[in-house]
């Protein structure tokens, strides 16, 4: 279901469609990938050792104030045909102003089958308003050279976890995505049932990037991640995130973006006669200006596949 945030509006005149425009986009690379292209490679799949303790998230401003329709974030998970239900029992989008508190967004189970009507690798939800469908970097899904070779040989499954129908408009700044799913089953000795998110090196990717050489939409949406990622407490939802640096902190050898799409429409400024009829009430920005210590980083380390 969708649980209520803190920017309330009413919005006269104005539709957009379930995805809508493309406003940001750091894409799936299909250049350098896996362990064949060593230092080079474009893809990652990192989750915390603790799962119930923290989460992954981006950021990105928008210069302009937005209409968002939907968005997609890619995940890694364990078993090739498995529906993504049977790993999760929960998964959740994050979001928040970047001086505000954590929210939930969208939450929902996972079906444990493969049953949207029309894509044989999609799998629905106890939310109507989330879809997840496995795909691939390149080529077709069942062939799982195609998706994330976490060691050798050893391939997982991808998923593009999309969260629809959300009509949130938003005043330009710095917004945060996070989001994290709930294991049903988790193993550690393995790692199954613990969320994987999908990172890319834009420059690297060969591919559809706003945070690196392929901005879309110039002056609307830009990372302000720039190859580093959020990692987010549960235990201080008001708190700053960490900002992890994947090569200065050595948790991999290349920056990282978080692979992320936000759809939706640009809007006119309040002022202007379409915007009328808008109520925005201001987002809860009560952030503490403590970063979290290094110390702290042991709490929060993050794992990879």
């Amino acid at each position: 279901m969708r649980l209520p945030i803190l920017i309330l509006l009413a919005l006269v005149g104005t539709a957009t469609g379930c995805f809508g425009d493309l406003l940001f986009l750091d894409s799936l690379p299909n250049s350098n990938l896996n362990l064949a292209a060593g230092d080079l490679q474009s893809n990652a799949a990192l989750g915390e050792s603790d799962p119930t303790a923290a989460f992954d998230a981006t950021s990105i401003t928008f210069s302009q104030y937005t209409d968002i329709s939907s968005v997609s974030i890619w995940s890694v998970a364990s078993v090739f045909g498995q529906p993504l239900g049977d790993e999760f029992s929960s998964v959740s989008l994050y979001f928040r102003a970047a001086d505000g508190t954590w929210q939930v967004l969208e939450t929902g189970s996972p079906d444990t089958s493969f049953d949207v009507p029309g894509d044989p690798n999609a799998v629905g939800s106890s939310n109507p308003n989330m879809i997840f469908t496995q795909v691939s970097y390149s080529g077709p899904v069942s062939n799982p050279a195609n998706s994330y070779e976490g060691a050798p040989g050893v391939y997982y499954p991808i998923w593009q976890n999309t969260f629809l129908n959300l009509d949130m408009v938003l005043p330009p700044g710095t917004y945060e995505f996070g989001i994290n799913g709930v294991g049903a089953d988790p193993d550690a000795s393995t790692g199954y049932g613990f969320w994987y998110t999908s990172f890319v090196d834009g420059p690297l990717s060969g591919s559809y990037q706003s945070s690196s050489s392929y901005p879309s939409n110039p002056g609307i949406a830009q990372s302000t991640s720039n190859g580093s990622y959020l990692r987010c407490s549960y235990a201080d939802l008001s708190g700053p995130c960490f900002q992890e640096d994947p090569v200065a902190d050595g948790t991999w050898d290349t920056p990282l973006d978080m692979n992320i799409e936000i759809d939706g429409t640009t809007l006119p400024e309040p002022g202007s006669a379409a915007m009328l009829g808008i109520g925005l009430f201001a987002l809860g920005v009560s952030g503490l200006v403590a970063r979290f210590r290094r110390s702290e980083k042991s709490v929060h380390q993050p794992d990879y596949r």
